[in-house]
């Protein structure tokens, strides 16, 4: 389901501000992408002068019916589960500042 236009708009403009204000724990670069009612955030590192790495960090899902977002990671195996250390927020500013510092290890590789 998509996102409302207001939260959609604002989620965005947060992305866009915490992606161009911080470089990835590797000094690789990040960015993020929309699909449906989740943003999934990606460090960008360069592999070789040819080639570029796209990792996926977190992921980001709102829910219409809470009006909250939630945070997920990547499992070993890639796949996304919920990160249960920063609960459901309406802030999605707090969602990121945990991602950032990450105190358990659970994001950046």
């Amino acid at each position: 389901m998509p996102l409302p236009v207001l939260v959609r708009k604002q989620a965005e403009m947060a992305f866009v501000q915490f992606c161009a204000a911080r470089l990835s724990s590797r000094g690789g670069v990040l960015t993020h992408a929309a699909e449906g009612a989740c943003f999934t955030l990606f460090e960008i590192g360069e592999i070789s002068s040819e080639a570029t790495d796209r990792v996926a960090v977190a992921r980001f899902c709102y829910s219409e019916q809470l009006g909250q977002w939630t945070v997920h990671c990547p499992d070993t195996e890639r796949q996304w589960r919920f990160y249960p250390n920063a609960g459901p927020s309406l802030n999605l500013h707090k969602l990121l500042r945990h991602v950032e510092e990450d105190p358990f290890g659970a994001f950046w590789p």
